[in-house]
């Protein structure tokens, strides 16, 4: 059984601490933080948090619009239009999962249905794009297509987007097609080679406290 904290962002699988998408990319140093001022960091994430909550709301359309933080309603105003520009189907929104197999977890911000492809979505809220987004996508969409009832569908037939959101510019949000980004094969692989660098550091008592789940 997988359970989540989402205080402490740790995940437990049958009782046991299992490495987390996230946390694994940022202990193999494909995003580096450390000249980033802390509170900043912790603000920004509460941000992101709040924003992905919103939107999870929303698409399970259980969202009191009334009581949203007017600072997120242009994020989710941007969400709504991606939405009505592409006019996906919702198959699942902020889904935990994990991978039995290599033995991490992850959530999946947003699974969409769309031209005949099953598409898993991560949602983002800076306004710079990080290499490490397409590696991130890669891993969910391991846990998720490895799951018994979508191992079925043919790999021509799944897809990987980032949805950047930035309310401020004329289009407010962007999609990022990893598959069809130079050197998209070896997405898989080096999110491998990361959960590896993690392990390791595991072992020699290298992580730091951040980065245990």
């Amino acid at each position: 059984m997988l359970d989540f904290d989402p205080v402490k962002h740790i995940y437990r699988w049958n009782g046991v601490i299992v490495p987390g998408v996230t946390s694994i990319i940022g202990a193999a140093g494909l995003t580096c933080y450390d000249y980033v001022d802390p509170e900043l960091m912790r603000i920004t994430s509460e941000f992101g948090k709040e924003v992905h909550r919103v939107i999870e709301l929303s698409n399970k359309g259980k969202l009191d619009v009334g009581s949203v933080d007017p600072l997120i309603l242009p994020y989710l105003a941007a969400w709504k239009q991606f939405l009505s520009a592409y006019k996906p189907t919702i198959l699942a929104s902020e889904v935990i999962c994990y991978h039995e197999q290599h033995r991490y977890a992850g959530t999946i911000d947003v699974v969409l249905g769309y031209a005949g492809k099953t598409i898993i979505v991560d949602i983002k809220t800076p306004k710079v794009e990080y290499p490490s987004w397409s590696i991130q996508t890669a891993a969910y969409s391991m846990i998720w297509f490895a799951l018994t009832r979508n191992s079925v569908i043919p790999k021509s037939k799944r897809g990987r987007w980032t949805v950047q959101l930035i309310p401020e510019n004329t289009v407010p949000y962007k999609v990022i097609d990893h598959d069809k980004k130079d050197g998209a094969m070896n997405d898989a692989p080096d999110f491998l080679h990361a959960l590896g660098m993690y392990r390791c550091k595991q072992r020699l008592n290298l992580l730091k406290g951040d980065c245990n789940g």
